[in-house]
């Protein structure tokens, strides 16, 4: 099985490197998508956009758990 992911936020520290400071682009997932479907993986999985909010990101200090 196969999941592409789409939900990367930066945080953290990920502003100190510019190369993940960012949320991954419309083309590079579109890209990603073409390759999942002309792959031979036949148990894939694509993400809607929708999944790339902020509101996803949990609390990381516990609560809730």
């Amino acid at each position: 099985m196969f999941s592409m992911m789409r939900q990367y936020a930066p945080c953290g520290r990920a502003q100190e490197f510019p190369e993940i400071n960012r949320k991954v682009s419309d083309g590079e997932y579109s890209e990603l998508e073409d390759y999942l479907l002309n792959s031979s993986i036949e148990d894939g999985f694509l993400q809607e956009k929708a999944a790339a909010s902020e509101n996803f990101i949990p609390c990381f200090d516990g609560s809730g758990v």
